[in-house]
């Protein structure tokens, strides 16, 4: 069986500014590496991700984020490793 959890473990809104903690938990996942037949079962994980954005003004936005900040090492595909700790910033304004 394969199965996967995505949770909001933590947020919080106050007036412009929110942040949450999010949260994924997969399991029991197996895969077969390209050129193979056979099975390959892969380390189960969580991964938690940060997101902090900021409304200055009704268009426009400012975002904070860092992807898995507790710097998992884990695989999606066999053999692959998904991307360590991340840090994104940046900001949309619509008109």
């Amino acid at each position: 069986m394969i199965w996967a959890l995505l949770t909001n473990i933590a947020s919080k809104k106050e007036n412009d500014l929110s942040v949450s903690l999010h949260g994924r938990y997969a399991a029991d996942i197996v895969d077969v590496p390209a050129g193979s037949t056979n099975l390959v079962e892969l380390d189960n994980y969580f991964v938690a991700d940060l997101k902090i954005n900021y409304h200055p003004t009704n268009n426009t936005k400012v975002f904070f984020g860092i992807d898995n900040i507790t710097d998992e090492n884990y695989e999606l595909v066999a053999n692959i490793p998904a991307s360590s700790i991340s840090v994104f910033v940046g900001m949309s304004w619509n008109y």
